[in-house]
């Protein structure tokens, strides 16, 4: 995570988190400050300041959290306590494209779930996985080992990655979860306010963010031709079949339920 003076950004894996963190870093440093900054700092606001935060990330598999490694994706509830009254920000990503970066990433060959052993049984020429292969293995095995104890309905891997980075008490927040509940509704029973960028914008919605926290446009004018980190090329019609995209809609209901608007991009496929 990147915290500043006046916000902490939560940076979830395969958004555009590293194109935002590079900057953030690169606008923070710009000389000269804005008229806003300097004014704040004439009225005894907090000097500049920016750390970038790691630590392991946590997972509901205390095993996970075990052989974990520190890292920049740290959660809301490991936010050190000074700071969780700043604002906080981070970029989401439409599922279906999410799920075809971190696939194409294979970050997951060098930590396969549930375990590198149990992935060779089911598929010895691993790690040369389909997509389809992939994904089953997250809805399956890998959800299983994943997922806390005691959930009362079953839900997709996204979903539960992102009660672990937002929510206040990623335990209640999961075993909250139950057929029937509309998560739009107790969001603020579970969450605190985020300010959440999108990818597919983030080149407008970042700079704006920023302004809006003493960022001048002069510092920022850079963004529009910065070239966005990690990319990957894809196309979903590729990856996913009907079947595929009608059962992330269903396990990954309370998700959509949150952001609805991302359901369009499904009518596709």
């Amino acid at each position: 995570m990147i915290i500043t003076e006046r916000f902490v950004m939560l940076n979830f894996p395969r958004t555009g988190s590293s194109f935002a963190r590079q900057v953030i870093k690169q606008a923070h440093w710009y000389h000269p400050p804005s008229l806003q900054q300097r004014v704040a700092a004439r009225l005894g606001a907090p000097p500049r300041m920016l750390k970038d935060v790691l630590m392991k990330p946590f997972h509901f598999n205390p095993e996970y959290n075990e052989r974990a490694s520190a890292v920049a994706h740290g959660a809301y509830h490991q936010i050190p306590e000074e700071h969780r009254g700043k604002a906080i920000v981070t970029v989401l990503r439409e599922p279906l494209s999410r799920l075809i970066s971190l696939y194409e990433f294979k970050a997951w060959v060098q930590d396969p779930r549930p375990s590198e052993s149990q992935v060779r049984a089911m598929h010895p020429h691993f790690p040369e996985l389909t997509f389809e292969e992939w994904f089953r293995l997250g809805m399956g095995p890998g959800y299983a080992a994943a997922a806390p104890t005691g959930m009362r309905t079953e839900v997709g891997p996204l979903t539960l990655q992102f009660i672990r980075m937002f929510a206040r008490d990623p335990m209640r927040t999961a075993l909250a979860l139950r057929d029937g509940l509309d998560l739009r509704r107790e969001y603020r029973d579970h969450f605190p306010r985020i300010h959440y960028l999108r990818t597919e914008r983030l080149t407008v919605d970042l700079p704006r963010f920023l302004i809006s926290h003493g960022y001048s446009r002069a510092s920022l004018r850079f963004v529009g031709h910065k070239q966005r980190e990690n990319r990957t090329g894809r196309s979903q019609q590729r990856y996913f079949t009907p079947a595929m995209a009608a059962e992330i809609r269903h396990r990954e209901r309370f998700f959509y339920q949150l952001f609805p608007d991302y359901l369009t991009a499904m009518k596709a496929i």
